[in-house]
């Protein structure tokens, strides 16, 4: 089968005849590479990261979100335990195992370069990666030893001018850019190429050594192991002479004592500045690692101490301490008395706070419930339909009724709250006729007793209503309201299948509509969160049909089934 990448996607035939676009529409992007997987699965490499194919089908895809970036993906290798090592342009090198993607670059102390623009394995067990930045080669062994975390760094040996090329910036290549001939290897550079012949590293563990010690930066005697307090500054300078430049050494160092940290990040510079260390005993220690991974590399550790001053020794800590102690607790039993007072009465003004706010939004609730109200009956008194002006006037009176008997009550039985949406709906429907259709389901193992807040569910009720089912044509408007429960909270379900939000907002001059009664209840909810530690939630989601139409609103209100009102002290 022939394989062909195109800035638009690939395409693929047995005969040059019979080659086709592949997979188009939905691969449209510049591919850069193809490679095939001894199960017979192709990997293909694009500029926006890489897919996995079988049986003409994508099995998956690796991209930005699966965290591929960079500028795209140049190179592929399946070792033997099936493990795809994936060579990027920008991001590095990236390991798809079992079904998991993860950078290598991105582990902790990876040294590897940002650039692999292909991938070879020579006799010898080691990796061959090549870059902009000349020629990189890591042990298989080390690369997966990192890779399973049983290795805590990665260094991999690093080719530059010093092994003979004229240029570092290797071609960028596609299609894993190399040719094998025999036992050696030639790629391409933008000044011609470059012909390897894979040796096998001859080992030499390094020795790294402490080669000077600056303190307030002026050079100390090395046998010198304790320094005053005063010292505001150590600088270690170290180095490591049995390596080659192809060997890339590093560094790590740490600190162990008062101040501890761990072996830091590997680094090429070969001085450490401490600074304004405190009173106490410290080894500092360094070691060098290179393309060989060392899994117990050498440590080179120089002990010292930093005096403590007259006032920083334990016997002046502890005879401070008991004058401070004995001071503190004298004042302490003063202030205690006198804070207490204050304490206790700002937590009284804030509850009365708080008590206030919520009684004036129950207190601005009522009035706009009522007045909407009033509306449909004016609708009624308007269309000379006295009758069901009369009938209106008197559910208004049973809510108005309701309504004062709680008008002081934060919470009320759920069964009460439910007769007052009947009512309330009742009247509506007095106003829409057949246009309003509705149903109420409370689940059965519901108490009828539990408190919800009052007024809390009826502005999204009047919501679904007056902006959603009262502007549909030729449509009958179905309002549903189902209440369930599960360990924690009371959950109530409002949808509707009115014209929806959007088309709501269209008709009130192109601005969205949010009612006073929504904006109160969303007010209201935050109060009872910081007054009565009580937990609701509101979520509202717009529904469409298949064809991606309005059909619809549903609001979810989950409300506590406890709340805990503070002391009243």
């Amino acid at each position: 089968m022939i394989w062909i990448g195109t800035e638009l996607g690939m395409a693929r035939g047995k005969t040059k005849q019979d080659i086709r676009p592949f997979l188009n529409p939905r691969i449209r992007e510049s591919i850069n590479c193809f490679y095939e997987l001894r199960n017979g699965n192709i990997c293909v490499g694009s500029v926006n990261g890489a897919y996995i194919l079988k049986n003409d089908s994508i099995i998956a895809r690796l991209d930005t979100s699966a965290g591929c970036n960079g500028k795209g993906v140049r190179a592929f290798y399946e070792d033997a335990a099936g493990k795809v090592w994936i060579g990027t342009y920008g991001s590095g090198l990236f390991c798809y195992d079992k079904n998991g993607f993860t950078s290598i670059n991105g582990m902790k102390n990876c040294m590897l370069y940002e650039d692999v623009f292909c991938i070879v394995k020579d006799r010898y067990g080691f990796f061959y990666m090549s870059s902009n930045s000349g020629l990189w080669r890591v042990s298989e062994q080390d690369l997966n030893d990192f890779y399973q975390k049983k290795l805590s760094y990665l260094i991999p040996f690093h080719y530059t001018e010093t092994s003979g090329f004229l240029n570092t910036e290797f071609n960028g290549g596609f299609q894993n850019n190399f040719v094998k001939v025999n036992d050696y290897f030639i790629f391409p550079t933008i000044e011609g190429m470059v012909k390897t012949i894979p040796e096998k590293p001859a080992y030499m563990q390094m020795q790294p050594t402490i080669s000077s010690i600056r303190i307030n930066d002026t050079l100390a005697d090395k046998t010198q192991k304790s320094f005053e307090r005063s010292t505001y500054s150590i600088q270690f300078d170290f180095e490591c002479v049995n390596f080659a430049t192809k060997n890339n050494a590093y560094f790590q160092h740490k600190l162990i004592g008062e101040t501890n940290y761990e072996w830091s990040t590997p680094q090429k510079q070969t001085s450490v500045y401490l600074k304004m260390l405190p009173p106490g005993k410290y080894t500092f220690q360094v070691r060098a690692i290179d393309g060989f991974n060392d899994r117990n590399p050498r440590v080179t550790s120089y002990s010292f101490e930093i005096l403590p001053y007259i006032h920083e020794t334990l016997w002046f800590k502890v005879l401070a301490a008991i004058a401070l102690i004995a001071l503190i607790v004298a004042f302490a039993m003063l202030r205690i008395r006198s804070n207490r007072k204050k304490i206790e009465q700002k937590e009284y003004y804030k509850r009365k706070i708080s008590e206030v706010e919520l009684n004036a939004i129950q207190a601005q609730l009522n009035p706009h419930f009522i007045f909407n109200c009033m509306n449909t009956i004016k609708y009624f008194i308007l269309e000379k339909d006295f009758a069901n002006a009369n009938e209106g006037l008197n559910k208004l009176a049973r809510l108005i009724r309701n309504s004062m008997e709680n008008s002081e009550k934060l919470f009320i039985p759920i069964r009460q709250e439910m007769t007052f949406m009947i009512n309330y709906i009742e009247l509506e429907k007095m106003r829409l006729g057949k246009q309003l259709e509705y149903s109420i389901t409370v689940a059965p193992d519901i108490d009828p007793g539990t408190l919800i807040p009052h007024l809390f569910i009826q502005p999204y009720i009047e919501n679904a209503i007056k902006h959603g089912i009262a502007h549909l044509e030729n449509k009958q408007g179905l309002l549903r309201i189902d209440i369930i429960q599960d360990a924690e909270s009371i959950i109530c379900t409002v949808e509707d299948n009115g014209i929806g939000r959007a088309a709501s907002g269209k008709l009130s001059a192109g601005l969205s509509h949010v009612s006073k009664g929504t904006r109160l209840t969303l007010e209201k909810s935050m109060l009872l969160k910081q007054y009565y530690n009580y937990n609701c939630s509101i979520r509202i989601t717009d529904l469409y049909t298949e064809t991606q139409e309005s059909s619809g609103t549903q609001v979810t209100i989950t409300m506590s089934k406890k709340y805990q009102k503070p002391s009243q002290k």
